[in-house]
């Protein structure tokens, strides 16, 4: 795993100033009201709970990391797919997407088009890659299998504070900003396009395998406490056991995880095209966003893209009130 640190580690280090925070409060339209930037373990569950008794807290936070800690459950897992999607970011997605807009833009370092990926695929398939994170990490939080594509778009409906504004992120800032206003389409003729051996080449793919049908972390499901927290998604009714054995239609290869990105992002834009006719966002108005946090401007929108893909942890920082989140709500239950 990327980081061994215990949840209420991680949810008191998280910055209550940096460039991510000031991204995500810039991008309130596209979530209006959901997001506060939720700092500190106590403080979470003070804010989930309303609870005020210092004996109670104590409890709760004490079955929370115990739910954390448990390996039969996903919650570390999921947390490992957040930290991993920036991660790759960082050092790898952003620096190419710019190189190559920089190669595309001056001409004496157009020679670097030939070692570097074309910065439309290159994001178009980092979309779509994110999106599957996303599903993966949604099904071992909620303890159902890993292909469950349609259980994951039905819940998009619901998704409220700290995941309402990741996927308002993932849409603005890995589509509609260096795509443009296609960018669905864009997105698709990747997919399309795209063979095996190039996503196997891909670094976030490679990071994400294994929580993909037939890898080894792939979430086979669980069957939830009788005292936990009811969820519409539990398999309850019907379920698997946890611990039973999950058989995917999805080959657990990189034909089969192609297969599965395909349809997971065919699934899904249909809700991100709903999310940017409803909240009128197009690259101006993301500009304007912006404008307070980066200095922007018409021709500088794909270096500004790429570096928000090496200079923000979106997807990370929201992992993880998320996953706070669902621990203290589970905890409350469970206690």
């Amino acid at each position: 795993m990327a980081r061994t640190e215990p949840i209420y580690k991680l949810i008191d280090e998280l910055p209550t100033r940096s460039i991510t925070v000031r991204v995500l409060k810039a991008l309130d339209f596209a979530a209006p009201g959901q997001w506060e930037n939720l700092v500190g373990f106590t403080e979470t569950i003070h804010a989930v709970t309303g609870e005020t008794d210092d004996a109670l807290v104590q409890k709760i936070g004490e079955r929370a990391i115990a739910l954390y800690n448990d390996r039969t459950q996903g919650y570390r897992r999921a947390m490992w797919l957040y930290q991993t999607v920036d991660r790759v970011d960082r050092l790898a997605i952003g620096p190419l997407a710019m190189v190559n807009t920089a190669g595309a833009q001056i001409r004496w370092l157009g020679f670097l088009k030939r070692f570097t990926p074309k910065a439309e695929p290159l994001q178009g398939l980092d979309l779509a890659l994110k999106t599957v994170s996303e599903l993966a990490g949604f099904c071992l939080i909620n303890g159902i299998p890993g292909d469950s594509i349609g259980d994951f778009v039905k819940s998009l409906g619901a998704y409220s504070k700290e995941s309402a504004i990741r996927m308002a992120a993932l849409v603005a800032l890995d589509g509609v900003l260096p795509l443009g206003p296609n960018f669905l389409d864009s997105v698709a003729n990747t997919l399309r396009g795209a063979n095996a051996d190039e996503l196997a080449q891909n670094k976030l793919y490679q990071g994400i395998a294994k929580f993909l049908p037939g890898g080894s972390e792939f979430s086979q499901g669980r069957a939830p406490a009788s005292s936990a927290a009811p969820s519409k998604y539990s398999p309850r009714s019907g379920g698997r056991s946890a611990g039973a054995a999950v058989t995917s239609r999805y080959a657990g290869d990189p034909k089969g995880h192609l297969s599965f990105v395909q349809d997971s992002f065919g699934e899904v834009r249909g809700w991100m095209s709903d999310l940017v006719q409803r909240t009128q966002m197009s690259r101006d108005k993301l500009a304007d966003a912006l404008s307070g946090v980066v200095e922007v401007s018409d021709t500088s929108l794909d270096y500004v893209a790429a570096f928000l893909d090496m200079s923000t942890n979106y997807f990370e920082h929201t992992g993880t009130q998320t996953l706070a989140r669902r621990l203290v709500e589970r905890a409350v239950h469970e206690i």
